[in-house]
């Protein structure tokens, strides 16, 4: 998700390429040395005017992440996030869905036949990430043991887990 808000995709192997987007996109190709927390600053507050305050902390998540790992990689000596608040505030979502909820929204997507049915059917049936439901790769399911093996890396709490699967 990182990638994304600061403006990379995936490209061929392991490269990143530029999407023309996010924020490499907003600082206009500069030099990351040249970079100060005004700038940050600027970026937060246009995402907060267009009434995206949750996308601003996002953003500012990524630089911060992107900020100290060029600090430790090659020796940036300043961070312009440093001391930057998060601009919106968050609130922790407590609502969940009810069985009869569930089921109609199971019930929809199969109506729908767009290719986020299985998605959104998987979802609901393991309970799992949206970004782990939808990063699902082949090599992950173990359909004899009726198991999904999501790797280190691909889960939030970077441990791995096994996620059992009916038939």
């Amino acid at each position: 998700q990182s990638a994304r808000w600061l403006g990379l995709a995936p490209g061929d192997g392991d490269d990143l390429v530029l999407t023309g987007n996010g924020a490499i996109a907003k600082l206009g190709g500069r030099k990351i040395g040249t970079i100060q927390r005004a700038d940050i600053i600027r970026l937060l507050d246009e995402l907060v005017d267009q009434g995206s305050p949750i996308s601003a902390n996002r953003m500012l998540a990524a630089l911060r992440k992107m900020f100290n790992w060029a600090e430790v990689r090659y020796g940036l000596t300043s961070n312009p996030c440093h001391r930057v608040e998060m601009p919106g505030s968050e609130t922790a979502r407590d609502r969940i869905l009810t069985d009869d909820e569930l089921a109609a929204v199971y019930r929809a997507a199969g109506k729908q036949g767009s290719h986020f049915e299985s998605v959104i059917k998987l979802l609901i049936l393991t309970g799992q990430r949206r970004s782990e439901v939808a990063g699902m790769e082949w090599r992950e399911l173990d359909l004899p043991e009726k198991l999904w093996k999501l790797p280190r890396g691909r889960v939030k709490n970077d441990s791995g887990h096994e996620v059992p699967l009916s038939a």
